[in-house]
């Protein structure tokens, strides 16, 4: 990148980085998917991992359509007690 000038807006950012963060969590759970017995699957850990980088998917993603902290901290309050 060396026309690079400048780096786009955080919230450009934040959505970038849970487009590449989360989808990393989700191939790990659905290729231990092919592996395990279908009784094992809910409780492994790959599946909480998943469903935790959801959570903060959708928590960065409120930041990222928004552009407002305070909607992102009132979204990461209800992302936590979803979780």
């Amino acid at each position: 990148f060396p026309h690079l000038t400048a780096l786009p807006p955080p919230a450009v950012m934040i959505i970038a980085m849970t487009g590449i963060v989360h989808p990393i969590f989700s191939i790990l759970f659905h290729w231990y998917c092919m592996r395990l017995e279908p009784s094992k699957r809910i409780p492994h850990w790959s599946r909480r991992l998943d469903h935790a980088f959801i959570h903060f998917a959708s928590a960065c993603a409120s930041y990222g359509t928004t552009g407002r902290i305070d909607y992102f901290l009132l979204n990461v309050a209800f992302n936590l007690d979803s979780a």
